[in-house]
């Protein structure tokens, strides 16, 4: 398989949202997001993204000019309206305006609607963190019903993830996870390569698990989070349809025409709570807590939420990024129409 380099990747990114017609900004935050994800091990909301995002710019559910707009704001809430643009610029404007909030007031929340595909949540909610914040960030997916609720057959829900970041003196603890069994485009990367999934990810369209990709795609389905336990999965995606979705006025599975996320974005100054450095010092002891847990055979260390992707990170911007033959190749008829 290919080896490429993060600013390769970063350049090609770059020219094909440019060439959609957005400004050099926008490409630039877009471009930065998209790679930060493969570099994480997140291929699922990385590059591979680029394809989709240009399909939907071409069918209209995409519009790369559009800018997001505030809509409602007070004290310590906002609305705003992402006018179907790019999900990371609306999605940052969102956390910067409800970092700014809780500075002031000790917490806020702003939600989002109407943004096209924000990427991977979990940058955003560390992004908070690492400015001493405790970020939470509740996502939905309007216009796309692929995952099964629990003893269903039919999608009626999106992949609704849900991202959490706790600041340390080190490095934060970011929890960042889709309430199904993986994330949607963890199917994709296997639907593009033409390899099967393993069993508990995707319902046929009996509602049985099943190994094929297109099933997602087709007349099955995403399995919720927990495996034979996934009403556990499934509870929780409900709750981010009603809190990304409905309370956003972003809509949901049912909504049909659009495909838009939604985010419900809360920020909360531990400060406000009287005690900010010694929260920061009980954090830090309760990491090397975790941590001092006996690694069980086979496992080098226990690590935090967050953690594995910080490894990645440094080997993957050191060795490069290992990409599919089929990816690659994708890749390189974009290269072809934008660069």
């Amino acid at each position: 398989m290919p080896i490429v380099d993060a600013s390769e990747l970063q350049g090609l990114a770059f020219a094909v949202v440019e060439g959609l017609g957005s400004d050099a900004a926008t490409a630039r935050r877009v471009a930065d997001h998209l790679v930060e994800a493969d570099l994480s091990g997140h291929g699922s909301h990385g590059v591979m993204r680029l394809p989709q995002y240009v399909d939907d710019a071409d069918q209209d559910l995409l519009k790369p000019d559009a800018q997001p707009e505030i809509i409602h704001d007070t004290s310590t809430t906002a609305v705003v309206d992402g006018h179907e643009g790019w999900g990371p610029v609306a999605a940052r404007l969102c956390l910067d305006l409800a970092i700014e909030k809780a500075r002031r007031h000790g917490m806020s929340a702003v939600s989002l609607r109407r943004a096209h595909h924000v990427g991977r949540i979990g940058p955003y909610a560390q992004a908070a963190a690492e400015q001493g914040f405790v970020g939470q960030i509740f996502c939905n997916v309007a216009g796309k019903d692929r995952v099964v609720p629990w003893g269903g057959r039919d999608g009626r829900m999106g992949t609704n993830p849900i991202a959490v970041a706790i600041p340390a003196s080190g490095d934060p603890i970011v929890a960042d996870l889709a309430t199904t069994a993986v994330a949607e485009g963890k199917i994709r990367l296997a639907k593009i390569d033409g390899r099967p999934v393993p069993p508990g990810w995707v319902f046929d369209a009996d509602g049985q698990f099943s190994t094929d990709p297109n099933d997602a795609y087709e007349a099955g389905g995403l399995a919720p989070l927990g495996g034979d336990q996934g009403h556990k999965g499934y509870c929780l995606s409900v709750v981010m349809d009603v809190l990304a979705g409905l309370l956003t006025d972003n809509g949901c599975g049912m909504t049909k025409g659009i495909y838009c996320n939604g985010l419900l974005i809360q920020v909360v100054d531990p400060g406000a709570f009287g005690y900010g450095e010694r929260f920061i010092e009980r954090v830090d002891a309760y990491i090397a807590y975790l941590k001092s847990s006996r690694p069980r055979d086979g496992v080098e260390e226990v690590l935090v939420p967050g953690e594995i992707e910080r490894h990645r990170m440094k080997q993957r911007l050191r060795d490069g990024l290992e990409i599919s033959d089929a990816l690659y190749a994708e890749l390189e008829k974009l290269r072809e129409r934008f660069m």
